[in-house]
């Protein structure tokens, strides 16, 4: 992760969809962050500003009805 702090997530919504749900776990497996939120089908970004979280390993989950996309992030 960048010094700042900020990430930047891409993800692919299909069509007939528009809702999508974020989780980040921390390396115990522990809900550190999650949000629901919309976008248009097609290439999507979310970007996050982490600076405050622990140095450590952290897992990043999308949910777009069945279809999950999963992103690992070290924070140092």
């Amino acid at each position: 992760v960048p010094s700042d702090g900020r990430v930047i997530f891409d993800f692919y919504i299909p069509v007939g969809s528009s809702q999508y749900h974020t989780e980040l776990f921390n390396s115990a497996g522990q809900l550190v962050h999650q949000e629901d939120a919309t976008g248009q089908p097609g290439l999507n970004q979310v970007q996050y500003n982490w600076e405050r979280l622990a140095t450590g390993v952290y897992t990043f989950r999308v949910q777009i009805g069945a279809v999950q996309y999963k992103k690992r992030l070290v924070l140092q």
